[in-house]
């Protein structure tokens, strides 16, 4: 294991074996699309056994859920002010994007294989919605659509954006109608 491969493992910080299987996946990733990635593939890369990734996974695809919880838990936990509730509008989106940006070359390889599409089902479990109220569904879906689709852009262009920027145009565009919906309460989001 080399150096840059022990920095992608301490980035998760969740559970040593399903960090070393997640950026076992990303290594895997640089060289081939996520369709010819087998279970046994990234066992072998991540030098562990079948039984030690399906104690934590059942299927490759739940590695990259997991690579995307670990950003948003990042970033709920760096968001989060020390009484209840949220800190700022500004606070929330800057911290948002600096903690994507932390987290750039595991994103990137993730997009660059078509697999940002799978970062908005992680997203609804950290923003939550009464699922007998239609509105509040639709509220929920109109602001995780705002975050697809900036993070979808910056993505697309590698994140050349410095972060700062991405804060500062957001905070612009929305300025006052931007309300945080995630709720940095919640200790264990659902899979």
């Amino acid at each position: 294991m080399c150096d840059t491969d022990i920095m992608e493992v301490s980035r998760f910080r969740r559970d040593d074996m399903s960090d070393a299987l997640a950026s076992a996946l990303v290594r895997l990733l640089h060289d081939r699309g996520p369709d010819s990635i087998t279970v046994t593939d990234v066992t072998r890369e991540a030098g562990v056994n079948r039984t030690s990734f399906y104690r934590r996974f059942g299927s490759v695809e739940d590695v990259v859920s997991y690579i995307y919880r670990s950003v948003m838990e990042e970033f709920r936990e760096s968001v989060r002010p020390p009484t209840d509730g949220w800190g700022s509008v500004e606070s929330y989106i800057r911290t948002m994007f600096e903690t994507f940006d932390s987290e750039r070359e595991v994103l990137l390889a993730l997009h660059s294989r078509g697999l940002t599409p799978m970062m908005l089902p992680v997203l609804r479990n950290y923003f939550p919605a009464d699922s007998d109220d239609v509105a509040s569904l639709y509220r929920r879906e109109y602001h995780l659509g705002g975050i697809m689709g900036w993070f979808g852009l910056w993505f697309d262009r590698g994140m050349a954006d410095p972060h700062g920027e991405m804060a500062d145009e957001t905070l612009r565009m929305m300025g006052v109608t931007l309300h945080p919906m995630m709720d940095v309460r919640r200790t264990r989001p659902g899979s």
